[in-house]
C-alpha cells in the first residue's frame, strides 16, 4: 500500500517540525493567525518540502471534520411519523446546512492557507536565486581580490628583505653602543664603592656620636631621677608636717629651705644638661663636614653619571631606531600573514564553489 507523504516523512524530523509548529503559534496566541512556513523552517532547521507537508497536515487537524448527514428519510418512518419526522426533518437539514458551510468555510480557510504558502514558497524561491547571483557576484569579486593580493604579497616580501637587512645594521650600531656603556658602568662602580666608603664611615661616625649622647642622656637623667625622688621625700615630709601638727612652723620653713635647695640642685642639672646640647651640637657639626665630604663625592660619582647616561642616550637612541625596525619588521609580517590568511580563507571559500 501506498504511503502518504506525511507518513514517508521521518519520525524525529515530523516530531521536530510540529514542535516548532506549536511553539510558533503559541507565540502568536493560537488565534487565527498561524506561522509562515519560512518561520517554520528556520526553527525546525528542515527542508521546504518536507515543512510545508506535515504544516500542511497540522493545520487540517486543526479544523473538525463536518458529520455525514442523511440524504433520505426511510418510507416507515414518513407513514408512522409524518408531521414528527417533518419538524425533525427540517431540524436535520439546518444542522446539516450549517455543518456545511462550516466545511465550506474551513475549506476556503483552508485553501486561503495553501496560497499563502505557495506565495512564501515563491519567495523563498526568489530569495534563493537573489543569494546564489549574490555568490557569483562575490565569487568574482574574490577572484580578482586574489590576483590583487598576489601582488601585494610579492612588493610586502621585498618590503621585508630590505627591513631586515636595515635592522642587521641597525643590530651592529646597538652592539658598539652597548659595549661603550658596559665601559662606562664600571667606571660607574668603582665610583659608587668609593662613595659606600665614604657612607659607611660617615655612618660609624654618626653611631658613635649616638651612643656618647645615649651616655650623657642617662647620666642627665639619673641626675633628675635623684632630684625628683628628692623633691618626692621632700613633698612627703612636708605632707606629713601638715597632718601632725601646724604649729610646726621651723619644720615646715627647714622642710621650703630643702626643697630650693632640690629647686638649686635642678637647675644645676639643667645647666648640665644645656652643656651636653652644645656638645651634640659640635657632633652635629662634624657630622655635617663629613656630609659635605660626601657630597663631593657624589658629585664626583655625578659626572660620571651624567657621561654613563649620556652614552646611555646614545644607546637608547640607537636602540629606538632598531625597535623601529623590528616593530616595522613585525608589521610587515604581520600584513604578510593577514595576506596569506586571506588566501587561504579565499582558496577555502574557492574550493566548495569548484565543487559544486
Amino acid at each position: 500500500m501506498e504511503q502518504s507523504p506525511v507518513n514517508a516523512v521521518n519520525p524525529d524530523v515530523r516530531a521536530r517540525i510540529i514542535t516548532a509548529i506549536e511553539e510558533l503559534y503559541d507565540q502568536l496566541g493560537r488565534g487565527d493567525q498561524f506561522p509562515t512556513v519560512s518561520d517554520v523552517r528556520a526553527r525546525a532547521r528542515a527542508d521546504m518540502n518536507t515543512c510545508s507537508t506535515v504544516f500542511r497536515e497540522w493545520k487540517r487537524q486543526q479544523t473538525a471534520k463536518p458529520a455525514p448527514v442523511a440524504v433520505d428519510v426511510p418510507e416507515p418512518v414518513k407513514a408512522a411519523h409524518i408531521e414528527a419526522v417533518g419538524i425533525v426533518w427540517s431540524a436535520a437539514q439546518e444542522q446539516a446546512n450549517a455543518s456545511l458551510r462550516e466545511a465550506e468555510a474551513k475549506w476556503e480557510l483552508e485553501r486561503g492557507d495553501n496560497e499563502t504558502m505557495r506565495r512564501e514558497l515563491a519567495e523563498a524561491y526568489e530569495g534563493a536565486l537573489t543569494e546564489a547571483d549574490q555568490a557569483r557576484s562575490s565569487l568574482g569579486e574574490a577572484l580578482r581580490a586574489k590576483d590583487s593580493l598576489t601582488q601585494q604579497n610579492q612588493q610586502l616580501a621585498q618590503q621585508l628583505a630590505e627591513a631586515r637587512e636595515g635592522l642587521a645594521q641597525q643590530t651592529t650600531r646597538a652592539d658598539e653602543n652597548e659595549r661603550r656603556a658596559n665601559d662606562l658602568k664600571d667606571e660607574l662602580r668603582v665610583a659608587h664603592e668609593e662613595t659606600a666608603a665614604v657612607r659607611q664611615e660617615l655612618s660609624q661616625a654618626r653611631l658613635t656620636h649616638l651612643a656618647e649622647l645615649d651616655q650623657q642622656k642617662g647620666v642627665a637623667a639619673e641626675q633628675i631621677e635623684r632630684l625628683n625622688e628628692n623633691l618626692a621625700a621632700t613633698r612627703a615630709r612636708l605632707e606629713a608636717a601638715n597632718e601632725q601638727s601646724e604649729g610646726r612652723q621651723t619644720a615646715l620653713s627647714d622642710a621650703l629651705t630643702k626643697l630650693a635647695q632640690a629647686q638649686a640642685q635642678a637647675e644645676a642639672a639643667n645647666d648640665e644638661l644645656q652643656r651636653v646640647r652644645a656638645a651634640l651640637e659640635g657632633k652635629q657639626q662634624q657630622a655635617e663636614g663629613l656630609l659635605q665630604q660626601l657630597a663631593q663625592a657624589e658629585a664626583q660619582a655625578g659626572t660620571a653619571t651624567a657621561e654613563l647616561e649620556r652614552v646611555r642616550t646614545s644607546a637608547e637612541k640607537s636602540r629606538q631606531i632598531a625597535d623601529e625596525s623590528s616593530r616595522e619588521l613585525a608589521r610587515t609580517a604581520g600584513v604578510l600573514q593577514e595576506v596569506q590568511r586571506q588566501n587561504n580563507e579565499l582558496m577555502a571559500r574557492l574550493s566548495p564553489a569548484k565543487g559544486r
